[in-house]
């Protein structure tokens, strides 16, 4: 994942990203282990951003 990131991942991580983390928060309880649950879906998500759809992920 070197490189710039793919049009569109920056702005949606920034306008989407808490939404996920509150989330991990709520289902596992753990604030440190919820930062790195999402990090990770949102790194899958980089690599496949070419085959999402729409203007909205």
């Amino acid at each position: 994942m070197r490189g710039s990131p793919p049009e569109g991942v920056v702005d949606f991580v920034v306008a989407r990203g808490p939404a996920p983390h509150r989330t991990a928060v709520l289902l596992i309880r753990q604030h440190a282990s919820a930062e790195d649950l999402v990090q990770t879906a949102l790194a899958e998500a980089w690599r496949a951003w070419g085959r999402i759809e729409g203007d909205r992920p």
